[in-house]
């Protein structure tokens, strides 16, 4: 017969073995005051996770309400939803037209940032270093996606009047350029200006990704201001509309700003800023196809990028991987505190 006391005992094993442990700590959210400031998040009091856990804590930590859960699922959502139309434009298209080669960079581009954004919002509270590493990554891809919408827009959407300008001939190699900037400045917002509250690192990240978003968008202002609007010109302006959401609710940290505390776990400004990222990619897919759909090819002139798309992106990740290990190692010495070094690598 089972004593009691072993019955007790056997209690208390269950209490503390890592399965138990596990269950509990995702269950458990914590405050802004047990983190460090470095995970601070402007009006944003409780929902955060532990730091340090095991890997497979964060991975559970989805499932569960916390700040970042939604962070993540938007942008699986944004990750399928391209997926999806990446498959239809294979299925409806001849894959192998040499003229197709931006457009699917542009999509190989697009997965890649809400992948990348995905993961970082995934592991932001494993660590410093992780947090700093994955963050540089998410940022450096939307410099990506800026170079994919660089593409397609440069190449299927501009204008005949711009065709053959200096502007059309060397707005990919341009695109390259501005497209590093956004990796640049982002490494300096996780590294420099790592406090979210700091003027100078909103200033940064706006002017280069609204710098980059712009030129990629030279052509289709020059048509919804000098063209007679049809669907497909709708199908930008909503494009332009969406964007200029998602710069909204970065910038302004809207609704939350006005009721610290109330939006933590969901309805906070980046998740909007999530949804309108998703929605205006959408739309941008919208008016490129039907601008792919619409080329006269007698009369457009391309620039002489379209083989190279692929290469061409394949060079804008290796600037980019360059630019994220130097503020990387950059980071051990202006970021870390001498004696967390080994604690948060």
């Amino acid at each position: 017969m089972i004593s009691i006391q072993q019955l007790g005992a056997m209690d208390l094993r269950k209490e503390k073995s890592p399965y138990t442990q596990y269950h509990k700590d995702l269950k458990t959210n914590t405050s802004r005051e047990d983190l460090p400031s470095y995970f601070h998040i402007p009006y944003v009091h409780n929902g955060y996770r532990e730091i340090h856990k095991p890997w497979s804590y964060y991975v559970g930590s989805v499932f569960r309400a916390n700040l970042e859960s939604l962070n993540v699922w938007t942008h699986v959502a944004g990750f399928a939803l391209v997926l999806s139309r990446l498959w239809q434009t294979v299925y409806e298209r001849d894959f192998a037209d040499p003229h197709l080669g931006p457009l699917f960079a542009s999509f190989v581009s697009f997965l890649l940032m809400f992948a990348a954004s995905s993961a970082a919002h995934l592991f932001s509270h494993k660590s410093i270093t992780t947090n700093c590493v994955l963050f540089m990554a998410d940022i450096s891809t939307i410099g990506l996606y800026g170079f994919g919408t660089i593409l397609n827009h440069y190449h299927y959407s501009v204008p005949l009047t711009l065709q053959g300008t200096i502007l059309h001939q060397y707005a990919v190699p341009f695109g390259v350029f501005v497209s590093a900037v956004v990796c640049l400045s982002g490494g300096a917002a996780k590294v420099v200006y790592s406090n979210l509250q700091s003027k100078i690192r909103v200033v940064l990240m706006a002017a280069s990704i609204g710098g980059l978003y712009y030129f990629s968008n030279i052509p289709i202002l020059y048509r919804l201001i000098y063209e007679e609007w049809t669907d497909v010109h709708w199908y930008h302006a909503k494009q332009y509309f969406y964007f200029h959401c998602t710069a909204f609710f970065f910038c302004s940290r809207i609704p939350e700003r006005f009721f610290p505390g109330r939006f933590d776990i969901i309805g906070n400004s980046h998740q909007l800023f999530h949804v309108a990222m998703v929605l205006c990619t959408d739309r941008h897919l919208d008016g490129v196809l039907a601008d792919v759909d619409n080329i006269d090819q007698s009369a457009h002139t391309y620039p002489g990028y379209e083989a190279w798309a692929g290469p061409l992106l394949l060079l804008v990740i290796l600037i980019d991987a360059v630019i994220m290990f130097l503020f990387y190692r950059l980071h051990f010495h202006y970021l870390l505190p001498n004696s967390d070094k080994k604690k948060d690598s």
